[in-house]
């Protein structure tokens, strides 16, 4: 028999997660032998000559539409044209995130926030390359107290992973205080003491620098 070939398992679409793996598969009947060619935008696929193809490690590169043309001595047949989606549902991580840092204020009661970014590193399983922000920036001015510093590392799909640390900004200053003035009073007459307060003593004098 001459029986030009006709597809009986068509590919289907595939929809994976960044970095992994899958298989179109293909199946023509027909006279044999039978051969198979996969296409993938618009060329053959070097080299993919059989009824699977198997994909591994996809990325947004390998995004688009793939399909498979069988043949024989009699005839060709394609397949469907089936799209493969590549999604991205896993967070860059963060290593050498800093340690805390703690720092006394000057006279301005305030100190700028310093760059935590740089021995911070990101990566991710789809893009080579992350954004690394911290907040908040680095030369915010901030008061006295503990101050949360929040690292993000945010990839091409909108992908967020964060770390954090902190820095403190301390007042050691200790606070100064002027008494005021003595007060001489004179003791009542005959008994050498003092029984009523009739003398006024001034408020002490303080002050901080923050």
């Amino acid at each position: 028999l001459c029986v030009p070939p006709a597809v009986r398992l068509q590919p289907a679409p595939m929809r994976v997660e960044c970095d992994s793996g899958t298989n179109f598969s293909v199946a023509a009947s027909g006279t044999g032998p039978m051969s198979y060619q996969w296409w993938f935008a618009s060329a053959p696929m070097p080299g993919k000559t059989t009824t699977t193809l198997a994909l591994a490690n996809v990325h947004a590169i390998n995004e688009g539409q793939y399909w498979a043309v069988a043949s024989n001595a009699f005839g060709m047949v394609t397949s469907d044209v089936v799209v493969l989606t590549v999604i991205d549902t896993t967070a860059p991580v963060l290593s050498g995130c800093p340690a805390s840092t703690t720092v006394s204020v000057g006279a301005i009661c305030q100190m700028p926030v310093p760059n935590v970014l740089g021995g911070v590193t990101a990566t991710d399983a789809c893009d080579a390359t992350v954004a690394l922000a911290q907040s908040p920036v680095a030369g915010a001015m901030v008061g006295v107290g503990i101050h949360t510093i929040t690292i993000t590392a945010t990839d091409d799909s909108g992908k967020i992973g964060t770390c954090t640390t902190t820095f403190t900004v301390t007042d050691n200053t200790l606070p100064t205080i002027t008494c005021p003035a003595d007060v001489t009073v004179n003791a009542n007459a005959g008994v050498c003491t003092w029984a009523k307060v009739v003398a006024t003593l001034g408020p002490p004098t303080t002050a901080d620098t923050c």
